[in-house]
Formats: structure tokens, sequence, C-alpha cells
């Protein structure tokens, strides 16, 4: 599921910020050989820190990213389909007035979208579970919110603070919870846990983080996140993302 990100620095006027991301995403689905076109997310955001516009474009890969590639199939993309997708990039954006082109790719990552019907099902523990989700290093905790779902937010605040607290206590080990208002956002609530210091020798597997995400979902179904007409996705990363590609003003 590739992320789009266009950041802006503060007050930047830019009327055509999803066609900038349109654009990001069709050439990174093409150019990567993503097999889903609708697989696909946006937000733009405004960063205080920044002189020019950016994007960044981050997706998983690895092992079971995609249901087409076939049990334990694999998506890596390779070095020239990276440099050459991230150039295109550019090349398009530029007119726009977009300086910095980053793909990030996060190995070991898992998504979902929630289901608009909520299902009753026998949730298995794994294993490794019994005792609690025990996470090695720090945790990060981001709740995206479109502007489409401030009202609701800010109306039933102490509910929502709740529910954001619930997702937290899920896990044994030192984190927080961000709270962040993009200017325009594709999903009305993204949910993205970080376990940031996960070295590989205690990765979770498939079945933990399939467990992780139901766990967080279940977590979602009070306050502003309870409405399943709101479309929310769930993020679950391990470690650092890794920098696999970036052009700026179209030099590496």
């Amino acid at each position: 599921m590739p992320i789009c990100e266009l950041r802006l620095p503060n007050n930047y006027p830019m009327e055509n910020g999803k066609d900038v991301c349109d654009v990001a995403l069709d050439t990174t689905l093409k150019g990567l050989g993503i097999p889903d076109p609708k697989d696909r997310e946006f937000r733009i955001k405004s960063i205080d820190s920044l002189t020019d516009p950016e994007v960044q474009v981050s997706f998983g890969c690895g092992k079971n990213q995609y249901e087409e590639f076939g049990k334990d199939g694999e998506f890596m993309p390779t070095s020239e389909q990276l440099k050459t997708t991230c150039e295109n990039i550019l090349n398009e954006v530029r007119q726009f007035g977009v300086k910095k082109v980053i793909l990030d790719g996060w190995k070991g990552a898992a998504f979902m979208i929630r289901s608009p019907e909520k299902k009753d099902f026998d949730l298995i523990i794994p294993e490794r579970f019994k005792d609690g989700i025990v996470v090695k290093g720090d945790i990060a905790i981001r709740m995206v919110f479109s502007p489409s779902v401030l009202d609701s937010l800010k109306l039933d605040l102490e509910n929502n603070e709740e529910v954001f607290k619930n997702i937290l206590e899920l896990f044994e080990g030192d984190g927080g919870v961000e709270l962040q208002f993009p200017l325009e956002a594709e999903t009305d609530i993204g949910v993205e846990v970080d376990f940031c210091d996960v070295g590989n020798e205690n990765n979770f597997s498939d079945e933990e983080m399939s467990y992780i995400m139901h766990r967080i979902e279940s977590c979602l179904d009070s306050g502003v996140t309870s409405d399943r007409d709101k479309e929310t996705t769930i993020w679950v990363r391990q470690g650092s993302p890794e920098l696999l590609y970036k052009v700026y003003d179209g030099t590496i």
C-alpha cells in the first residue's frame, strides 16, 4: 500500500495538491509493478521547517505484501526500477514546484483497511503473546485525522482520548500517541504503529502482525473511530524505513 505524503512549507499556496499526489502514486504503481491500481493513499501536510514542497512515497516491501504474488511471494523493486520511478515522479511534479522526491520502503510491515461491517470471530492469541504483546524498544503511534472528522473528534474528546490510550496499552513497552491533522487526506482515519527498535531476532511473524492489527481494530469501535462508514486504514511497521531512492531538483 503506497502512501504519498505531499509536504508543503507553512502557508504555501498549492491548489493542485491532490493532482501532485495522484501523479506520484500513478507513477509509483506503474514503475514498481504494484498489482492493485486502487492500492494507494495520499496526505497533504504543512511543515514549518520546509522551504520547498517535497513528496515522499512509502510502501511495504518483502514477503507477503500482495496476494497477487502468491504465498511467500516477495515484492522488492530493483535498483533500476526505483531510480527510474523516482526520477519520473520528479519530472512530472516539478511543474507544481516540488523540489524533492523520496521513496521509502518498510520491511516486515502489515496493512489493512477496516471493513465497513463489524465481524465477530474468535481471535487466536499467538503463543508469543500469551502474556501480553511485549515490544523491545520504543513504540510510536500516529492517529491521522482528515479534516472531515475534526468536528466529531472535538465533540467527544474524552471518549476519543480513551481510544488512543487503549491502543497504546495494547503493548508492553515505552511509547506515545501523536495526533496528526493533514490539510487533506484520502482516508478519514489512519492508524500507524511503529515498533521502532525491533531487530531481526525480535521481528513479529505475519500471524503475530495480523493479530496486532485486529487488536488495534477492536480498539477503534468507540468514539469518533467507531463509525465504520469512515474509511480507516491500519499500518503496522517494524524497525526503520529504508531510504530506497531520493532525487532533489533532478540530481541525486
